[in-house]
């Protein structure tokens, strides 16, 4: 009788321990979606080592145009950091798609050049400086 009443106490303790322990466990928090567009990406974009007016970007604080063989823009931007310098831009796409659109940016060389995922896959941009 006396080892039963052992054995209960422990397993009292053991499950009140796993169950104070489970209460005060806090889980990492997934990078949260912010509204609007990073301000490292704002502004007027070119495609890196071509020489054309047609193919531009440009970042403002509530859309993204792009401009190629044919119009590309977001509205009602999220953007969420995923790295150091990469963040993820989501919005809608009411030109073509009509349809939400997640494209991917990321900034390399200071505020420089971006790599962009989306119409252009692995297109790298680089600052508009108007001549």
């Amino acid at each position: 009788m006396k080892k039963f009443k052992t054995a209960l106490i422990v397993i009292i303790a053991m499950i009140s321990f796993v169950t104070v322990s489970s209460l005060n466990s806090t889980t990492a928090q997934a990078a949260t979606w912010h509204k609007g567009t990073p301000k490292v990406l704002r502004g007027k974009w070119r495609i890196k080592h071509v020489s054309t007016r047609v193919d531009r970007l440009k970042v403002t604080k509530k859309r993204v145009y792009l401009y190629s063989s044919g119009p590309f823009h977001l509205k009602n931007i999220k953007y969420k950091k995923t790295g150091a310098h990469s963040y993820k831009v989501r919005g809608y796409e009411y030109t073509y798609l009509h349809a939400k659109t997640t494209i991917s940016f990321k900034k390399i060389k200071g505020h420089k050049i971006i790599k962009y995922k989306g119409n252009y896959p692995g297109a790298s941009w680089t600052k508009y400086v108007p001549r």
